[in-house]
């Protein structure tokens, strides 16, 4: 990403990017040995869906209300 993206990008949004990101590190090794073979949709440190084919996962995501989509 350029920096020209990143400026059109609010703060409040890149905080809570690098917030899920760390997040995810620190469950990471833990996801990959629950969730080996899969896709996850995962914020605020829980698994949303798993699935082992992503395009069946976003399917999955973009049907609920409850997960949003970057």
């Amino acid at each position: 990403m350029t920096s020209n993206h990143l400026e059109s990008i609010e703060p409040e949004r890149i905080e809570y990017l690098l917030h899920q990101q760390h997040l995810y590190q620190a469950a990471k090794p833990e996801l990959l040995s629950q969730y080996q073979g899969q896709y996850i949709a995962f914020e605020n440190g829980v698994v949303l869906d798993s699935d082992r084919s992503d395009r069946e996962l976003m399917q999955h995501c973009m049907l609920s209300t409850d997960i949003e989509i970057f």
